[in-house]
């Protein structure tokens, strides 16, 4: 259950620019956008065309999230070529999961999008320093998903790459909001019963709540772990609802 309520929204764009919709799913062993496919369906059936709706993968295994930021820039390229419609016509609303919503923060520092609204879902905007305290952490995390990709989502070398959210900075999201998954046991989700043997602080299963934080972000609260987040009816009503708004 979310700790906000909110009002039924309807879908506006600013200057009269098409809103594209981008999905982002988290990290997976394998790049998996079906697991964006609740967020996709429920937009749709809110009278978003499909075809605004860009849901994109990536593949992390062996690349750093500077490498996992561009495999998702191309793809937004090339969906972009195949609307036919340049970078300014246009403007962007984002809902990422974990990294995915990382990813959004670095498509953002881009000059070529202009994002209305992001959401993120249980993202670590503080890095994954908390690996190391977990059994075999850095081990278990390196064979799921690689080394690299891990070494880069570390601080500071993944602020590098991003900033503190600025209202007052003209690029950036005008609307960001990161929601704080706070479920920390599922029984169909073997990683939250892993992470209760280390972190010690609140955790959604896989993330400290900690390292959720956003600084000028709008936070919302969420009784779902990291996994049950995508899946939770009531989660993707409001997330959607937020990012048509």
């Amino acid at each position: 259950m979310l700790m906000q309520t909110y009002k039924d929204t309807t879908m506006t764009t600013s200057n009269s620019k098409r809103r594209l919709y981008l999905l982002v799913h988290g990290l997976t062993p394998l790049g998996m956008p079906s697991t964006m496919v609740a967020f996709r369906g429920t937009l749709i059936n809110m009278g978003v065309p499909a075809k605004d709706i860009l849901s994109v993968s990536y593949n992390a295994r062996g690349k750093s999230f500077l490498d996992v930021c561009e495999q998702v820039d191309h793809q937004v390229d090339e969906r972009m070529d195949a609307l036919d419609l340049n970078y300014v016509d246009v403007e962007f609303a984002g809902i990422g999961h974990s990294l995915g919503g990382l990813i959004l923060r670095n498509l953002d520092l881009s000059l070529f999008y202009k994002f209305q609204q992001i959401v993120q879902l249980g993202s670590p905007n503080e890095g994954v320093n908390w690996v190391d305290d977990l059994p075999l952490g850095r081990k278990a995390a390196a064979l799921m998903f690689g080394s690299t990709i891990i070494e880069s989502l570390e601080s500071p070398c993944l602020q590098t790459h991003l900033q503190e959210y600025d209202k007052g900075k003209a690029a950036a999201c005008p609307n960001m909001t990161t929601m704080y998954t706070t479920k920390q046991f599922s029984f169909w989700n073997p990683l939250s019963w892993y992470a209760n043997l280390g972190l010690t602080g609140p955790h959604d299963g896989f993330v400290p709540v900690a390292s959720m934080y956003l600084a000028g972000a709008e936070g919302v609260q969420t009784y779902c772990d990291h996994l049950g987040v995508i899946a939770d009816l009531e989660t993707i009503q409001f997330t959607c609802k937020k990012v048509m708004s």
